[in-house]
């Protein structure tokens, strides 16, 4: 079967039409080719998106909304055209260190605040006038439990899920360099943060378990932990960036950098600052 719409080259049959990308290629992107774009739905939450060069398959969390699958896509063709451009400084940049998510609710039932130890990889973009772009991925996991309305942090013999959490940053901001030798780099940034995460069961807890306060089973909890992850922008984080990083020779720098993620969802629930995150990390960059 063939499909209107779809050039000879991109018919195909047996599969869902081709359908028009919701993101497209603004005409100053030139290190991406100006061309028709096209996503093939695979499911009911996942696409691919093609150029002539380029072929990205996003897999997303069946709970994921829109607006999160709008972010991958527009920032995954944005650093393809970063990475294009000879004319742009890059750097690859890995990061260790801390992750203390605030928690403001009755402790009672859920723990203190949370401090995660995260790994993280992302690159650095340097423009004309020093101008930076950033783009970063860290990866943590932390303990919940569900009171029956939200999901709450959880101390270890509390648990009921285990989050597989990935902080996904796409910041922008001015790189000042300091020093006789300018080998002193200060960097302030400021964007937006995707909080992605899955919980699974936590180990040596059955998925029958009864919950103690609501009654429910664990394996519903886990459910219900999923749903709140996805709902009312809870995975939307407006960021702050501060950096300092160290030239240790042509290819190498080293330094530290800080992070204040601001939750978003939380605010418009009326929950305040609670799930806001910092971050304090060991940064190590080779060009």
């Amino acid at each position: 079967v063939k499909y209107k719409g779809a050039p000879a080259d991109k018919q195909r049959s047996g599969v869902p039409p081709l359908l028009p990308c919701f993101v497209k290629c603004p005409a100053w992107m030139q290190g991406i080719r100006r061309e028709r774009k096209f996503c093939l739905p695979l499911g009911e939450q996942n696409f691919l998106v093609k150029t002539k060069n380029t072929r990205m398959c996003f897999l997303f969390h069946p709970n994921a909304t829109l607006l999160m699958k709008k972010f991958f896509v527009f920032a995954s063709i944005f650093l393809i055209f970063l990475t294009s451009v000879s004319a742009v400084e890059k750097d690859l940049f890995f990061t260790l260190g801390p992750k203390l998510m605030l928690n403001t609710d009755d402790h009672t039932k859920s723990a203190p605040s949370p401090v995660s130890y995260s790994l993280g990889i992302g690159g650095d973009f340097w423009l004309k006038n020093n101008v930076l772009i950033e783009a970063q991925a860290s990866f943590f996991t932390n303990y919940y439990l569900w009171d029956g309305e939200r999901a709450q942090p959880a101390e270890v013999e509390n648990r009921t899920a285990t989050a597989l959490s990935a902080m996904i940053d796409l910041t922008g901001g001015y790189t000042w360099k300091a020093g006789e030798s300018q080998k002193h780099l200060l960097s302030a940034c400021g964007g937006l943060g995707i909080f992605a995460r899955h919980a699974i069961l936590s180990n040596g807890v059955n998925p029958d378990d009864p919950n103690r306060d609501t009654k429910t089973k664990a394996s519903d909890d886990v459910s219900s932990i999923n749903d709140t992850f996805f709902k009312d922008l809870n995975f939307l984080y407006p960021e702050l960036a501060f950096s300092y990083s160290y030239i240790l020779s042509e290819i190498w720098k080293i330094g530290g950098e800080f992070r204040t993620y601001i939750p978003l969802g939380s605010l418009m629930n009326g929950n305040g600052v609670d799930g806001m995150i910092f971050s304090l990390a060991l940064k190590l960059s080779y060009k």
